[in-house]
């Protein structure tokens, strides 16, 4: 009963050996000839099984050789290492980013180990990386205000939005939780706040359009327009809000209502009638000219 128990042991363990998803290997630390290794490792190395790599390759020539004396000489000080970083050859000389794991028995004079390929780990970083050089290139060079909002502080800022508010960069970062609400015009702060709750809690990419008032470092009250959106950063909810100021636009139209509201008081209580007529068509009137008629 012992030895087919111990069989069945043998036949699950060596299943789950060669059917790994992971690179198994067993080499020499002298000479680096692989006493044992599964189809895995034989497949990221670029054979076709495990028995054609042990036939035709050691680690010395598999591994780069300066980072495997490395990767022994950190298995002799503490006896395992893992996660350590390194390139493989394969057998067409394509060079593989891996991640490697192993321990070491001085006494077999062998070194067990684990590897996996992070070639497209790395090459996705490297994107990622670009991606977010590409863009911050792009939003610190925009002329729209730029600002990531998240659990009360701001997290990002570019030198647009900054300037609206008159505030440089590191000012804003260092500010405390909460502390943008106080640079909003308490008239708007309902509104704003209403906007900024229903992005929390709303999802993702709930985004809404609105004006509201600033209240810029030198006291400037300032008309900003901001368009918003709730975004992931970093693996949590945030708001992403991009803004231009309109200032100048809301006092020309505050100037132009004010003169529209001046022109016709004095025309409406003149004492002559007054008619303006545009393409044949009488656009406006008042009573006296109306009373004339």
């Amino acid at each position: 009963m012992e030895c087919i128990l111990t069989d069945e042991i043998e036949e699950q363990y060596r299943t789950l050996y060669e059917n790994a998803l992971v690179g198994l290997w067993t080499s020499k630390i002298e000479g680096g000839s692989f006493i044992r290794a599964n189809n895995t490792a034989a497949k990221i190395a670029g054979y076709e099984n495990a028995e054609d790599l042990m036939n035709n390759c050691d680690a010395i020539k598999l591994f780069d050789y300066v980072t495997r004396v490395e990767f022994i000489r950190e298995l002799r000080e503490h006896g395992v290492k893992s996660g350590f970083e390194t390139v493989l050859i394969d057998k067409n000389n394509n060079i593989k980013e891996i991640s490697v794991s192993g321990k070491i028995d001085l006494e077999k004079g062998t070194i067990e180990g684990v590897f996996i390929d992070i070639s497209d780990l790395k090459e996705a970083e490297k994107a990622l990386k670009e991606s977010e050089e590409n863009y911050r290139r792009i939003t610190e060079q925009s002329l729209m205000g730029i600002v990531i909002f998240q659990e009360g502080y701001v997290k990002y800022i570019n030198k647009a939005f900054a300037e609206i508010a008159e505030y440089s960069i590191e000012e804003i970062k260092n500010w405390p939780k909460n502390e943008f609400v106080k640079k909003i015009h308490p008239d708007d702060l309902p509104v704003v706040m209403q906007q900024m709750q229903e992005k929390i809690i709303g999802g993702l990419d709930n985004t809404a359009r609105y004006t509201c008032r600033i209240i810029a470092k030198s006291g400037n009250i300032k008309w900003i327009e901001i368009y918003s959106k709730s975004i992931l950063y970093k693996e949590k909810i945030a708001i992403l809000s991009t803004a231009i100021e309109i200032s100048e636009r809301i006092n020309t139209e505050q100037k132009l209502l004010d003169s529209e509201k001046k022109f016709r008081t004095i025309t409406e209580q003149a004492l002559m009638g007054i008619a303006i007529l545009q393409d044949n068509v009488v656009k406006y009137v008042n009573k006296q000219f109306a009373d004339i008629l």
